[in-house]
């Protein structure tokens, strides 16, 4: 693995932990809400029917544009950075997202 890689891994694990510590103690404070914005996240991509497919699903028999799920098999960076900005996001600037 390449060093920035694993600088990466190291910082997003971080920032996971910082974020759940984050949570623990607002909930011991008051009451959250989560409202996950991934679809509006994920359409600012503006990806196409081959970008859903992939190579995993490249000869599917149906459709799979818009099928966000699939997202995390076929484009798993571009999943990743919407957590990672959503994250630092809440990091920052939130208590209710």
């Amino acid at each position: 693995m390449e060093e920035h890689t694993l600088c990466n891994i190291a910082g997003a694990c971080m920032c996971i932990m910082l974020v759940a510590d984050m949570i623990t103690s607002t909930l011991q404070q008051r009451i959250m809400i989560f409202d996950g914005a991934m679809g509006t996240m994920i359409q600012k991509l503006r990806l196409e029917e081959a970008d859903f497919r992939g190579e995993e699903f490249k000869n599917h028999s149906k459709p799979l544009k818009g099928n966000n799920d699939l997202l995390s098999l076929t484009q798993p960076d571009k999943i990743y950075d919407i957590h990672m900005v959503c994250g630092f996001v809440f990091c920052i600037f939130s208590d209710i997202l």
